[in-house]
């Protein structure tokens, strides 16, 4: 059967497209498998397996299914914690050549990072309502917009180029977040299973997260005329 992972930074609609996927019956799809605070990878850390190991484990769960799991761009990296040891989980998947990938990324680079900033201070990074009874407002640094946004290009760069052998598809937020059943229709193409209407329970908390930042004019006025105004724009995610 079809193995699969979703690639992904923090915020960019992934637990989103996971929930989707799973929901499909010929589908399993996990959600953080190398999330070091989760139970279930600390369990298995704490009983001597290897990141390796793990990965061996996930794709062999309901072998009748097509089988993945969500990745972030910072998780499993070999020097990122000594728990990891040497094992290269990335190595691994860049070697397996069949293992299809979806590249899900998030054009506007504030509105993921005020998300994340959101979600940080809160500690809340699921949502199951689009009500918010206590909103919460967030600063950006001019330091850390950079350096998350280049970090962030780097990383996808990356990954397009380690998976070019790969079957590989690019998945955008907006057009998920906007049609999730013609997006998800085209990943189920591209897994190679028959096409279902999904379901999530999740949902988009901040349908207009510009308004979430205090300072987004005193940014919007440094970025002027940078290569990174692009994100200022309220269409680029105010759909």
């Amino acid at each position: 059967m079809t193995r699969f992972v979703i690639i992904s930074a923090g915020r960019s609609g992934s637990e989103f497209l996971v929930s989707l996927l799973d929901s499909h019956p010929d589908v399993m799809c996990l959600s953080e498998v190398f999330q070091e605070k989760d139970d279930n990878f600390k369990s298995y850390v704490e009983r001597g397996y290897s990141p390796l190991d793990i990965l061996r484990i996930t794709y062999e769960i309901c072998q009748n299914k097509t089988r993945g799991f969500k990745l972030l761009y910072y998780q499993a990296r070999g020097t990122r914690d000594p728990m990891f040891g040497d094992a290269d989980v990335w190595h691994s998947l860049i070697e397996q050549e069949d293992i299809r990938v979806i590249h899900l990324v998030r054009d506007n680079g504030l509105a993921r990072l005020i998300s994340l900033k959101i979600s940080e201070t809160t500690d809340i990074w699921h949502y199951y309502t689009e009500r918010d009874d206590n909103p919460i407002h967030v600063k950006l640094s001019l330091d850390e917009c950079l350096q998350n946004w280049s970090g962030c290009e780097l990383k996808e760069n990356k990954v397009d180029e380690d998976f070019s052998r790969h079957p590989i598809i690019k998945v955008h937020y907006n057009e998920l977040a906007t049609d999730p059943e013609g997006t998800t229709n085209e990943v189920q193409r591209f897994l190679g299973v028959k096409e279902h209407r999904l379901k999530s329970t999740l949902r988009k908390r901040h349908r207009h997260p510009f308004d979430y930042l205090e300072n987004f004019n005193e940014l919007k006025r440094h970025f002027e005329g940078t290569r990174w105004e692009c994100f200022f724009t309220d269409n680029t995610e105010m759909k």
